[in-house]
């Protein structure tokens, strides 16, 4: 029979422990996710977003205000219905369109997920660029069709 003589219980241990620390190691580095060239902190919590009521936003949207509305929501689901003027910037795009966004003085997110979990985020990481002025819509599109304000559709069907 084949016996291994120095197979004690420090080797043992010693290859546990690297093992856990090569699995703790890689769960870390999956924690951190895809991160772009610039390496955003996101501290603050979702809740401590800076909101807007549908009303709000409406009112200086009629002020002709240097402002833009950002849709978090997929392509597909922009497509088929969208607050009118509003432009597509899924999450996982939002910090790509940073030059294009830092020419407006305020900007608003909105999303159709209970309180504002995307356009939330998506307004997170774009204070987390630097930009002043970013607020989740409160309700998102479905308040804001609820109070009657105009939407769009780009769906071509």
């Amino acid at each position: 029979m084949f016996r291994v003589r120095y197979l004690n219980k420090d080797v043992i241990l010693g290859v546990v422990a690297l093992i856990v620390l090569i699995a703790a190691g890689l769960f870390a580095f999956q924690l951190g996710g895809n991160r772009d060239s610039s390496d955003i902190t996101l501290t603050t919590d979702l809740s401590e977003i800076p909101r807007i009521g549908v009303d709000e936003l409406k009112r200086k949207v009629d002020m002709g205000s240097n402002l833009v509305i950002i849709d978090t929501r997929s392509k597909e689901a922009y497509e088929q219905m969208h607050i009118a003027g509003s432009i597509s910037v899924p999450l996982e795009k939002v910090a790509e369109h940073y030059t294009e966004l830092k020419v407006f003085e305020e900007i608003f997110t909105y999303c159709t997920c209970p309180d504002e979990a995307t356009s939330a985020r998506a307004a997170q990481i774009l204070e987390g660029l630097g930009l002043p002025n970013v607020k989740a819509i409160i309700g998102g599109l479905t308040a804001w069709k609820g109070a009657g304000y105009p939407v769009e559709s780009t769906n071509n069907r």
